[in-house]
């Protein structure tokens, strides 16, 4: 099995779409609209999380924040997918994180997510 996935995308269409291609390269892909599995990261035990910025009431940077401050989440790289001014620009994020801007080719949000896990 691939390394493991966590998507997290309140846009339905945009997360089958990441979902769909990110299996089909051979990941193990969890999915979701909401932030819950936030809550189980432990268990899930993710590579990478694919980070939707805009989350409710809840915005990406700062869950970004939280996780590389906290000793048993650091580790985990997170890749922030935001509506930004500039298409498919990406920029780093401290330690462990990066973002890319909506809308996005998918071919560059996969090979972004294998650049961020090999590097």
């Amino acid at each position: 099995m691939g390394k493991r996935i966590l998507v997290i995308e309140e846009d339905t269409n945009f997360l089958c779409i990441i979902a769909t291609a990110l299996t089909e390269e051979g990941f193990e892909v969890i999915s979701s609209t909401n932030s819950e599995p936030l809550n189980s990261l432990m268990e899930i035990n993710p590579d990478i999380i694919l980070l939707d910025h805009s989350l409710g009431c809840s915005l990406g940077q700062v869950i970004c924040k939280e996780l590389n401050e906290d000793p048993e989440t650091e580790h985990i790289r997170v890749l922030l997918v935001s509506t930004a001014r500039n298409p498919g620009e990406t920029k780093t994020l401290g330690n462990s994180g990066k973002y890319i801007t909506k809308p996005f080719d998918i071919y560059k949000l996969v090979g972004e997510v294998k650049n961020f896990l090999s590097s």
